[in-house]
């Protein structure tokens, strides 16, 4: 059957089957716009505010934007225009056999969109700031669901095609209750936004720079930087470009056979501030506490033990505050003497004003137009979304561009000295969270600082791949920070931890292949220690000084508290931060990204089949076995 054969017979279907649609032209014509405005609301209304209102902190505040509110009119309009204005044009210009076919075709799809959003909504993992998937996906599905997606296509397809053939009236009323449920759900996400942006403290934008870190001359003063994603494997070849480096960090261990006990921040930096007893496995066993509260206890645990033991106590940019629940501030409630600090992207426009770069909204713009993307995204089916998920339409950019995140991390380290002053009567704790390296970003060489263009590389292996140029800028701050804390007779009485909550997915080559279906880089954490009074300098003149015993980042708590406590523990847990046997508690799991919308579950969604533990030499694949913690 030819395609000029097959036009007449699916004209006459239509004649015969849809006539109700011939006679009565403002019914069809009422059948469409409803079923268009049904999509446009879906995609540009319903499914942005329910993605707002789930994390509503991510979308205010965002570049020159302080309402969320812009992120949610932009895609509606878009969508209004893409839905309604523009097909509602085309439609006027046909004659009455193509506006019935458009109107049979615009009110299934009305329905199959809904069908895809609400009953096949997939699990994607965390969304990044620019709205792009944290994760690299794999757009497929089981041939069940796949099945059952189909037959409901055709279900919905014959039921629309029956009422629009027996009594076409109906979809009138149908696709007025169903806008209307679209306009509800919008309309309560809205006000929870509005209620939730209401509660935020907007942040300052700072035309100065003024101490809010204070140390002690006279006292002790222990420093905790967790550097988010510093990935260890290539701490060495930092160094190794510029030897001098070494001379910066003298009294510095570096422990590079160290890992975390997760591949992400939210299962990774638990462990960092509240021990072994906050491990993701130990955790899940906690399964009548929420993900919020324990979150929040690891965070609060160094600083009450500080506090106890007669330390100022500051934390500055804490990861996941209140698992993202505004009001932020809410977790410090009940312990007044926690001074809280953000730093995070106040110093951006300080930076860019002094350094003449010009700033850019990347963000902004991103979200703008990748809101309808994500909208049309969750109304196709699942195995066809890869055709929305298309980096062409998607990120029209044509890669991601971290430099904007990446400025606003790393103004907090390199006014590092101009943030801390000498003023602390008594000792000082500030630990402090930075995601400088977590923001890969390509840096000019030989200083490796931002800048819009750069025309400079270096020469190792490393020298343009973005994750290397990030560390090498980091801690090229650090080295500078050391400075003047020595220059201000502060370095001997401090003990400084720099720690990272996890590694990357790049090969170093440092790692014996198999033993794992994952790369074990993921899974490295970096720690590097400087105690009281230690000086030593590097016994190479290159490197960082060694120290290859196995360790975690969770062994955090208990360095830091080194003689300050004795026998610190957990002041929630009542269980001691120094653990001799790891083996219990070395539990590594490798599980799919979650999001902070999990607040009130009380487990991580970690698959049984997915841990591992390691012992001895972590670059070894013999020593890396998968365990069953909670049974096969």
């Amino acid at each position: 059957l030819s395609l000029h054969d097959a036009l007449p017979i699916s004209v006459k279907v239509t004649n015969t089957f849809f006539s109700s649609l011939t006679k009565n032209s403002r019914l069809r014509c009422l059948i469409f716009i409803l079923s268009a405005l049904l999509i446009a609301f879906l995609t540009g209304l319903t499914i942005p505010s329910m993605l707002i209102e789930s994390e509503p902190q991510e979308f205010c505040f965002v570049d020159e934007y302080s309402s969320p509110f812009v992120f949610l009119w932009t895609p509606f309009f878009q969508a209004l225009g893409l839905y309604v204005f523009w097909p509602t044009c085309f439609y006027a210009l046909f004659g009455v056999r193509i506006k019935k076919i458009l109107t049979v075709g615009v009110a299934f799809l009305a329905t199959y969109a809904l069908i895809n959003n609400f009953f096949f909504t997939g699990s994607y993992g965390p969304l990044e700031p620019n709205l792009d998937f944290m994760e690299a996906q794999f757009f497929g599905d089981t041939p069940l669901r796949i099945t059952v997606n189909f037959l409901l296509a055709v279900s919905a397809f014959s039921a629309i095609s029956l009422i629009l053939t027996k009594r076409a009236k109906i979809l009138v009323p149908y696709s007025l209750i169903l806008l209307f449920g679209l306009t509800a759900v919008s309309a309560r996400n809205i006000t929870i936004i509005s209620k939730q942006y209401a509660k935020m403290t907007p942040p300052k934008i700072m035309s100065s720079i003024e101490p809010i870190y204070h140390l002690s001359k006279t006292g002790r003063n222990v420093l905790v930087f967790m550097q988010d994603r510093l990935f260890s494997p290539l701490v060495d070849e930092v160094f190794e470009e510029k030897p001098e480096l070494a001379s910066h960090f003298d009294g510095f261990t570096f422990y590079p056979n160290t890992v975390s006990l997760g591949p992400r921040t939210m299962t990774g930096v638990t462990g960092i501030f509240g021990g072994y007893s906050y491990t993701p496995a130990e955790l899940n066993k906690r399964d009548t506490e929420t993900l919020q509260k324990k979150h929040n206890e690891s965070i609060l645990s160094m600083p009450i033990n500080f506090h106890d033991a007669g330390f100022d106590v500051t934390v500055s940019d804490m990861p996941y505050e209140n698992f993202d629940k505004e009001p932020l501030t809410a977790m410090y409630e009940g312990y007044p003497y926690i001074n809280r600090e953000w730093t995070h992207g106040i110093y951006s426009d300080y930076w860019y004003k002094e350094n003449n770069v010009e700033k850019t909204n990347y963000i902004s713009t991103s979200i703008k137009h990748n809101f309808l993307m994500f909208g049309i995204f969750k109304t196709f089916p699942p195995i066809l979304r890869r055709l929305v998920h298309h980096k062409r339409w998607w990120n029209t950019a044509g890669r991601k561009d971290h430099f904007s995140q990446f400025i606003d991390n790393y103004t907090c380290l390199i006014y590092l000295p101009k943030l801390f002053d000498t003023n602390s009567e008594k000792n000082s704790f500030v630990m402090i969270d930075n995601l400088a390296t977590h923001e890969p970003t390509i840096l000019q060489y030989p200083d490796y600082v931002p800048v819009r263009n750069v025309t400079q590389f270096g020469e190792t292996k490393w020298s343009r791949d973005a994750q290397y140029n990030t560390q090498a800028g980091t801690l090229r701050c650090y080295a500078k920070f050391f400075d003047w804390l020595k220059e201000n007779d502060l370095y001997d009485n401090t003990r400084i931890i720099i720690v990272s909550d996890h590694g990357t997915t790049i090969d170093s080559g440092k790692f014996e292949k198999g033993g794992t279906p994952f790369l074990k880089e993921q899974v490295t954490a970096s720690l590097i220690v400087k105690d009281f009074g230690d000086r030593t300098p590097s016994r190479d003149g290159i490197h960082l000084n060694k120290d290859f015993t196995f360790m975690t980042n969770a062994d955090t708590p208990a360095i830091a508290l080194d003689g300050i406590t004795e026998n610190a523990k957990n002041p929630f847990t009542n269980l001691p931060y120094e653990v001799k046997d790891k083996s219990e508690y070395v539990k590594i799991s490798v599980p799919d990204a979650e999001s902070t919308r999990n607040r009130y579950h009380t487990k991580y969604n970690i698959p049984n089949d997915v841990w591992w533990t390691v012992a001895g030499d972590i670059t070894k694949a013999a020593n890396w076995e998968q365990i069953y913690p909670f049974g096969k």
